[in-house]
């Protein structure tokens, strides 16, 4: 009841399976005993709450985390996602491009990876297949989660059964029989 590791072990594969309740609530017992375990936990949490689909709450908290932290991009684009997967495009709008503009100016850093991959559900979200898959296929090679995170991120929903971006999916990952 105390190991904090098993719980976040159990967390990620909750994750994995797409149970987001439950994973939420082994993320937080996790951090409830060691809150170094997971890098940038508040991000980290907000992407999960996004997951869940628990859209009003990622915002709020996703804005906390911007109070202590103004340059967080992953709170951002949680942000951004939430607002446009629960109120549409049209309320995101401001939000969507606050992001787009913090993740262009992270692709001359060490996460340009990361930002390639939000720029790509920031283009997906937005209904521009096109950019969203060159964005995509230019994360890939930087960032080994870029495509575990399509499966989860609410941005990729309405493309995640397309051609192109199932065979990316197909052709990297093992999917059971």
């Amino acid at each position: 009841p105390d190991y904090a590791w098993a719980f976040a072990y159990r967390c990620r594969l909750y994750e994995l399976m797409k149970y987001y309740k439950a994973s939420l609530i082994d993320f937080d017992r996790t951090i409830a005993l060691d809150e170094t375990i997971f890098g940038d936990w508040r991000s980290e949490r907000g992407l999960l709450l996004n997951y869940g689909g628990q859209y009003g709450e990622t915002i709020v908290f996703c804005e906390k985390t911007l109070q202590e932290n103004p340059g967080s991009t992953i709170a951002l684009y949680c942000i951004a996602v939430a607002k446009a997967s629960w109120k549409g495009l049209t309320v995101a709008k401001e939000a969507i491009e606050k992001a787009r503009i913090a993740l262009l100016s992270g692709l001359n850093t060490e996460l340009r990876g990361d930002a390639l991959y939000r720029l790509s559900g920031l283009a997906a979200l937005e209904g521009n297949f096109q950019p969203a898959l060159n964005y995509l296929q230019e994360a890939i090679p930087l960032n080994d989660e870029a495509l575990e995170l399509v499966e989860h991120d609410p941005a990729w929903l309405n493309w995640r059964e397309e051609p192109h971006i199932q065979s990316l999916l197909t052709a990297t990952t093992i999917k059971p029989s």
